[in-house]
């Protein structure tokens, strides 16, 4: 996990500054976009890769944990302010890079890794071409079809 800098730029693990495109938001190593308007999920993808980026993927709970001090909120069953709801303020479903692709049994990030069904508890495998979206403090299943904002993520820019 990176250190951050002062005035909230992340570093490297070698203390090297690390910056993310304007009205990105930075975390960690990575840097995060919400989207402002709504979309289908497959729209969210594809304006992700416009700008060089992917829907969020969740690698491990612990890069999600806002390391500022805040109220302890209930996030994906585990008791931390979470960066996505803090991101989110918790109001709207947001889409993840997570889905059920069509003629699939198994959920499948958008890098094409599969879904560690030990970091989420799937409560129910909807039909395929279903997606993930984050609400508050759950994931849940939708139809890929519904229109939602989405999140972005790509790589900090090392200086």
């Amino acid at each position: 996990m990176s250190q951050e800098a002062a005035g909230g730029k992340p570093m490297s693990p070698e203390g090297k500054c690390k910056l993310c495109p304007k009205k990105w938001v930075a975390y960690g190593e990575k840097c995060y976009w919400l989207s402002k308007k709504s979309w289908v999920w497959n729209e969210g993808k594809k304006d992700c890769e416009v700008r060089r980026a992917q829907m969020l993927i969740i690698q491990d709970l612990e890069e999600m944990v806002m390391q500022k001090a805040r109220a302890a909120r209930s996030f994906w069953g585990v008791n931390h302010a979470g960066f996505i709801s803090s991101v989110t303020e918790g109001t709207n479903h947001v889409w993840m890079g997570l889905h059920l692709p069509v003629s699939a049994q198994n959920w499948t990030w958008v890098d094409g890794a599969a879904l560690d069904p030990l970091m989420f508890k799937v409560l129910a495998n909807m039909d395929s071409g279903s997606c993930r979206v984050v609400k508050a403090k759950r994931i849940n299943s939708e139809t890929c079809q519904a229109e939602f904002k989405w999140i972005c993520e790509r790589e900090a820019i090392e200086m």
